[in-house]
């Protein structure tokens, strides 16, 4: 119980760094939570959200290699699925 406990602490400072106004802070953010265990996908709103960033090309790459490397631990090769089901499993 107590695990679960700091990890849930754990999330919630990743969650705030992500949310960052420093670019460097979140980018470096998303790349610790690839190293997390599966209930990081709890991050996964803000990652998607890091996927978009208009702002520069290094935070889409580092966020979208999160996306996919969360992805292919819930989803096996042989499903198909299409981007929809992916925001409806992971997102909403």
């Amino acid at each position: 119980k107590i695990f679960r406990f700091r990890f849930k602490l754990l999330m919630a400072i990743y969650r705030t760094f992500l949310k960052d106004e420093q670019l460097m802070l979140r980018i470096r953010t998303v790349q610790g939570v690839a190293y997390l265990g599966p209930t990081s996908r709890e991050a996964l709103p803000e990652i998607y959200k890091m996927a978009k960033e208009p702002a520069t090309w290094e935070a889409r790459k580092e966020a979208v290699q999160v996306l996919v490397k969360k992805m292919r631990r819930y989803w096996s090769v042989d499903e198909h699925r299409t981007t929809a089901d992916l925001r409806q499993e992971f997102l909403l």
